[in-house]
């Protein structure tokens, strides 16, 4: 059942299947953010509430706020509408929609876009290791791990972007920013991403920050003036990894293009000094994730997608 109501710019929808108790929802109380995927706190709702998702959209510039809770029966029916004050009713159109299942008030289920990606478009280059510190069956997981990411993103010439190379002493480029403008066309060609699997156990990572900085984020190779570049970088822990004396310089260099840099380090035990230097190409610690395995990766999408629209 679905009912809709229209009250001056509040468009309210209700969608209940069925009687659900106890639902686990994103909740992160009455604070709202700018991109759903800025919202990881759960809670078990009291018998009888639902999954909320309130959106707030913008008459002025069309920027979106979300609030994501427990609601009951009357917040989602319409009947009591968050206050908002009538300056916001009068600037702003705002959506309040109720589901049933747990977690149903975040990032959509797969097959369906998240409705916040559209408010975080960037040009987004990745750049996989491909030596012998990964197998042909983590190559695979790492291929599903960027389609599940995808599943959360909108892909557009308006929208984001995604470019992608591997590397090892060398840089193979495997499309430009502009080759796939839609979901499933991406998708379509990181399922047939293919490794070369060198017999190298070494990242040049001095290659692949002038590679960066000189070619992927060029007009010619699709980069978009009006729209920002973010970075992420996959390494295995226990790779040689090759950088510059001047680790600052490089910082510096790569900070250039993008303000968002991401470092993603596979595998478990004691950090090179080599790999504790390249956490300084990250545009902060916190835009460093270390999992101990490929299969880690799994659950990693929305936290990764935060970090590049940071």
């Amino acid at each position: 059942m679905e009912v809709a109501k229209q009250i001056g710019t509040l468009l309210v929808f209700l969608c209940v299947r069925n009687s659900v108790f106890g639902l686990v929802c994103y909740d992160c109380g009455r604070d709202t953010v700018n991109q759903q995927v800025k919202c990881n706190a759960t809670t078990t709702c009291p018998q009888g509430q639902r999954c909320l998702l309130q959106t707030l959209v913008s008459s002025t510039d069309g920027h979106k706020r979300f609030q994501m809770r427990c609601g009951n029966l009357e917040e989602c029916d319409g009947v009591e509408l968050l206050p908002v004050g009538k300056r916001a009713v009068q600037t702003r159109s705002l959506t309040v929609q109720c589901c049933t299942t747990d977690l149903c008030n975040g990032v959509a289920s797969s097959g369906h876009v998240d409705p916040s990606a559209s408010t975080c478009n960037r040009d987004i280059e990745v750049m996989l290791e491909d030596s012998t510190g990964a197998a042909v069956t983590d190559h695979q997981i790492l291929k599903q791990f960027l389609q599940s990411m995808v599943d959360h993103m909108n892909i557009g010439a308006q929208n984001n972007q995604m470019g992608l190379s591997t590397y090892d002493t060398n840089i193979d480029h495997k499309w430009d920013l502009d080759k796939h403008l839609t979901n499933a066309e991406l998708k379509a060609a990181l399922g047939r991403l293919t490794f070369n699997d060198h017999n190298k156990n070494t990242a040049d990572i001095h290659r692949v920050v002038d590679f960066l900085t000189d070619h992927a984020f060029t007009h010619i190779n699709g980069n978009r003036n009006l729209f920002s570049d973010s970075v992420v970088i996959f390494v295995n822990q226990n790779s040689h990894v090759r950088l510059r004396d001047a680790i600052l310089n490089e910082q510096h260099k790569l900070n250039g293009v993008s303000r968002d840099v991401v470092i993603v380090v596979v595998g478990s035990g004691q950090d090179s000094p080599e790999i504790t230097q390249l956490y300084q190409l990250a545009s902060s610690s916190g835009h460093v994730l270390h999992v101990p395995s490929y299969s880690n990766l799994a659950g990693l999408e929305l936290k990764l997608l935060s970090l590049l629209c940071h």
